[in-house]
């Protein structure tokens, strides 16, 4: 049987909107998985859809939303 690769894990902390956090809980407890799971699926199917389009222009934002200077 061939050994299952471990990738290190690093800790990602996100302030996000309480709705948006209580629907992630709601769907991953009534999908039955993990909300780590979820998010890193979530990261990587979003990472390779941003990924395949060439950039055209720069979308403006020099800080990040919410952040006042």
């Amino acid at each position: 049987m061939p050994q299952k690769i471990v990738e290190p894990l690093v800790i990602l902390a996100a302030r996000i909107p309480k709705p948006l956090r209580r629907a992630l809980k709601v769907h991953c407890a009534e999908s039955g998985i993990q909300e780590r799971h979820f998010i890193i699926e979530a990261l990587e199917e979003r990472l390779a859809k941003v990924t395949r389009k060439a950039p055209t222009k720069s979308r403006g934002l020099t800080q990040p939303r919410g952040r006042e200077p």
